[in-house]
């Protein structure tokens, strides 16, 4: 079985939470998927984003990339078993609307305005180019994950960690056989991206409740159901809105 574990997930869908959960609960190493801190301390003081990129690319066949990245089309080693986590296609473009990552608007756009523009990619992500809005990054990303090997792959969701985190773990040890370092379940306080005034259970009422449709327009709707990949929302337990 695996000896190292390696998560892949988009922005916004809880990698760090995951990340905390197995380190805090099972017996296992995991692959890093991030920069070491030195590096962003140097971009920082730069004010640029290229040292990253020029790190992932010398270290992929050691950590096999950013988490956030595409998975790509590298050799597969046996003693890694990965774990993905994908959220739910509206209310992930919902969360990258209110915070779009490594985005520049002159003017801030509109919900309906940002689902049909173009995404810029960085050279980590592991695409060729930028996608042709968000909608398609969903696809591509969430598609990409597909390319790992059935055996050494755990597919979860960002919903199912809000769900019943200690089940999620109980799969995770089940699926790689790995050691739990209690017997008890112990968890973690979510992100400090988070607003002070939202605690867990705010989060888990807004996602598992859904109170998130609220936000969407008829026409967000409609772009969204328009440029989805129907079989991946399916593949990922999701239906359309």
């Amino acid at each position: 079985m695996p000896e190292k574990l390696k998560i892949f997930g988009e922005r916004h869908t809880n990698t760090n939470y995951l990340s905390k959960l197995i380190e805090l609960n099972l017996d296992c190493e995991l692959v890093e998927g991030v920069v070491p801190t030195y590096i962003r301390t140097i971009e920082n003081l730069l004010g640029k984003q290229w040292l990253r990129d020029a790190w992932f690319e010398r270290h992929r066949k050691d950590n096999l990339g950013w988490k956030h990245s595409a998975v790509g089309d590298f050799a597969i080693p046996a003693d890694i078993g990965f774990v993905t986590l994908t959220k739910n296609p509206y209310a992930w473009l919902l969360s990258m609307y209110r915070r779009p990552y490594h985005q520049q608007y002159t003017t801030p756009p509109t919900l309906e305005e940002f689902l049909q523009l173009p995404w810029q990619t960085l050279g980590r992500e592991n695409m060729d180019g930028p996608a042709a809005n968000p909608i398609a990054l969903w696809n591509i990303k969430n598609a990409s994950f597909r390319k790992l090997p059935d055996a050494q792959t755990l597919h979860l969701t960002t919903e199912a960690t809000f769900v019943d985190a200690a089940a999620v773990i109980t799969q995770i040890a089940e699926k790689f056989d790995v050691t739990r370092l209690q017997e008890e379940f112990v968890d973690f306080a979510r992100s400090t991206k988070k607003r002070a005034d939202r605690d867990g259970d705010y989060y888990r009422d807004y996602y598992l409740n859904e109170r998130w449709r609220s936000e969407l327009s008829d026409e967000a709707i409609a772009l969204i159901n328009q440029a989805l990949d129907t079989e991946l929302v399916s593949f990922y337990g999701y239906t359309l809105l």
